[in-house]
């Protein structure tokens, strides 16, 4: 099994920070919106300069948008910043 299938399934085929189920419908300020799977580095890219498989993790589209290339001292302050985002722009 190929490490991005191995991480899916570890995270039950769920965005890693907001544990959304990929495919899901959500809303943003009442309009429907379905969470796409995107492949996010825990570590930007940016800083790593390259592509190990323990630095990636399956986020929506929308998380990982919002974490852009931002580094974070924990995975909780990450989710934390993520989760404060997402409902300031009307995610729900």
């Amino acid at each position: 099994m190929n490490a991005r299938r191995k991480c899916l399934d570890k995270q039950e085929n769920r965005c890693f920070y907001c544990k959304e189920e990929f495919d899901s419908i959500i809303t943003r300020n009442g309009k429907p919106l379905k969470l796409k799977l995107v492949w996010d580095h825990m570590v930007p890219y940016s800083y790593f300069q390259t592509n190990p498989d323990n630095n990636f993790v399956a986020a929506c589209h929308v998380c990982n948008s919002i974490k852009s290339n931002k580094m974070f001292n924990t995975v909780e302050e990450t989710i934390e910043f993520i989760v404060k985002v997402r409902i300031s722009k009307g995610y729900f």
